[in-house]
């Protein structure tokens, strides 16, 4: 009888781990998640797996998690943190305790670590310093592994690049005046699609990958706008906003946290200099080694996708 891999999965409720969910259920593997509660969440109603209820610092339901597992997929981590000492916590300290479990109670296993393009420039922001140290955690153990670094993920479910969305539909774009560089992009699903393909072709043990689109030279502010005006079929006015005025506002997002603390602002000083950054194309000579993986969804289709999901969740 043929072995059917058992994946373990962190951080399945989010938005990539609920579509990751959904895609390893599609293939028939057999699923273990670690979440807080009981998931209520749409993406993950048609799929069967097994709740640990439990968090990432919880020892022993990591250990429950890792028993009798093929896989591991750290999906959980933070993208906008309220301090930095959150962003350290949640993409250091939970790497290296899940590594060091999973080199305890089972060293056999192999780990998806699913990191962010942001590591590859520590020197930007507080966010990109703990990624690439999460990265660094990994490479001293002792497991088999593989690092995924995802750019820009968008489609349905996506509440990050929602606002935007919301500003093209009535017209409006707000971009970055010094956002002169290109970026990558991937669709939720072909992001999905790379992961489940490690797992079915073995690639070359600590390989990094680069998923994208494979859009040679990436896309622009503008490109984003202009795919935007395509599929609301209605023109969009674009607005430059300077680097000091998008400073004004980061501070006083910063200000405004200091006074609510459930608030965690997405715009702050470091993450004007991600986005203002020059350079956040994949090395796509990083996917030959899984030559077996193509990306399927051309950005007008997943944005056209995306825009249809939200106005029938009834977000837009």
């Amino acid at each position: 009888m043929t072995h059917v891999p058992i994946v373990a999965v962190t951080g399945a409720t989010g938005f990539i781990g609920s579509h990751l969910i959904q895609n390893l259920a599609k293939k028939k593997f057999l699923i273990k998640i670690l979440s807080r509660r009981l998931p209520v969440n749409s993406f993950l109603s048609s799929a069967n797996f097994e709740v640990i209820i439990g968090d990432v610092f919880d020892s022993t339901s990591i250990a429950i998690l890792l028993k009798n597992a093929d896989f591991l997929i750290h999906s959980a981590g933070l993208v906008k943190a309220r301090n930095v000492s959150d962003f350290y916590k949640y993409n250091v300290e939970a790497v290296s305790h899940i590594v060091t479990l999973a080199q305890h109670y089972n060293p056999k296993i192999k780990v998806i670590l699913i990191s962010s393009l942001a590591a590859r420039e520590p020197h930007l922001s507080s966010y990109a310093k703990s990624k690439a140290q999460g990265e660094k955690i990994i490479h001293a153990s002792s497991l088999e592994y593989w690092i995924v670094r995802p750019p820009a993920v968008y489609g349905p479910g996506d509440t990050e690049i929602l606002p935007f969305f919301k500003l093209a539909q009535k017209g409006f774009a707000f971009l970055p005046n010094k956002g002169q560089g290109r970026f990558s992009m991937i669709h939720v699903d072909d992001l999905t699609e790379c992961l489940t393909s490690i797992i079915q072709f073995l690639p070359p043990n600590r390989s990094i990958f680069e998923p994208d689109d494979q859009q040679i030279f990436g896309y622009s502010w503008q490109d984003i706008v202009g795919i935007m005006s395509l599929i609301m079929k209605k023109k969009i006015i674009s607005f430059k906003i300077s680097p000091f005025v998008l400073n004004i506002i980061a501070t006083a997002n910063s200000w405004y946290k200091s006074f609510n603390s459930l608030y965690v602002p997405m715009l702050t000083q470091e993450k004007i200099k991600e986005l203002t950054h020059d350079n956040w194309i994949c090395n796509k000579s990083s996917m030959d080694l899984l030559k077996e993986w193509k990306p399927k969804i051309p950005l007008s289709q997943g944005f056209q996708e995306t825009f249809d999901f939200y106005k029938k969740a009834g977000w837009l």
